[in-house]
């Protein structure tokens, strides 16, 4: 059960079912939040932001029509958080991106301040979970005001180092066939569609081409020149996934996703704790 403050900006908990606003038929328990700065949904599990529009515009993240908000199945759309593993394992039976998605999280505290509202959500993971025997927990708060912040902490409770890779796997709405991703010409990534071959990044691609490309070590922040523009930032997060499989007929969007994998990758010691923050904007000159 979630029990939420006396906060008129936290309208309540519903289940998917009660919900016109969203897609499915599922019993998930959701956080609705109204403020005069945004409208936005969070899903108790993964703690996973679904929704976020600010005041008098436009949805920011695209959420998958076809989820169904079942139990034991991840939500395609808004900020999943892909954790303790980013990609597909080497053993085939794991799930891809992780297990954290798939699991109901704790509501820690709420917070009201002038409209702004801040949450916290965490999971812990016991020593005999079989995707995966390490004993961790993770935090992660989020912050909304007329823009979203996500802080992440993760904490090895094991007596072994645990290994982690982890994105948040940011699904943006597209609004425009010709909107842009700025930030990471002069790079290099690997072309997740040609076998990881690395490559250079000469210019701002198209949001809506076709891609897979990982940027290593890319702590710059990326600015997707769409309407709204969004601008997307974060501290000890150095890898940037852009993942666009194809727009087709409700399906128009791209992934924008910051985390550490790859070469980025972490091994936690016991009793280590690492941290990561990311903040999305929408630039009201552009």
């Amino acid at each position: 059960m979630i029990v939420l403050p006396n906060a008129k900006a936290v309208t309540g908990i519903m289940h998917t079912s009660d919900s016109g606003r969203l897609f499915g038929h599922g019993q998930l328990p959701l956080m609705i939040i109204e403020s005069r700065f945004c409208h936005a949904v969070i899903s108790a599990q993964n703690g996973q932001l679904l929704q976020f529009c600010p005041a008098g515009g436009k949805q920011w993240f695209w959420l998958g029509r076809d989820n169904r908000f079942d139990p034991q199945k991840p939500i395609t759309g808004g900020i999943p958080l892909c954790l303790p593993w980013f990609g597909r394992p080497q053993d085939p039976r794991l799930p891809m991106h992780g297990f954290v998605q798939q699991r109901q999280w704790q509501l820690e505290s709420v917070s009201v301040n002038n409209d702004r509202i801040s949450c916290c959500w965490h999971f812990d993971n016991p020593a005999d979970e079989p995707l995966f025997p390490h004993a961790f927990s993770v935090r992660q708060s989020l912050t909304l005001d007329d823009a979203v912040t996500l802080s992440l902490t993760v904490s090895n409770s094991d007596h072994r180092p645990m290994p982690l890779s982890w994105a948040w796997h940011s699904y943006f709405a597209l609004y425009h066939h010709k909107a842009t991703i700025s930030g990471l010409a002069g790079t290099t990534y690997l072309d997740n569609t040609a076998g990881l071959a690395r490559k250079a990044c000469t210019e701002a691609p198209l949001a809506a081409n076709i891609m897979d490309n990982v940027f290593e070590t890319s702590c710059q922040p990326q600015f997707l020149a769409d309407s709204p523009a969004r601008h997307i930032s974060g501290k000890n997060c150095p890898t940037c996934i852009i993942w666009q499989p194809g727009i087709t007929d409700g399906k128009s969007f791209v992934c924008i996703e910051r985390g550490c994998a790859f070469a980025d990758s972490l091994t936690l010691a016991p009793g280590a704790q690492f941290d990561a923050t990311m903040t999305i904007t929408s630039p009201a000159e552009y």
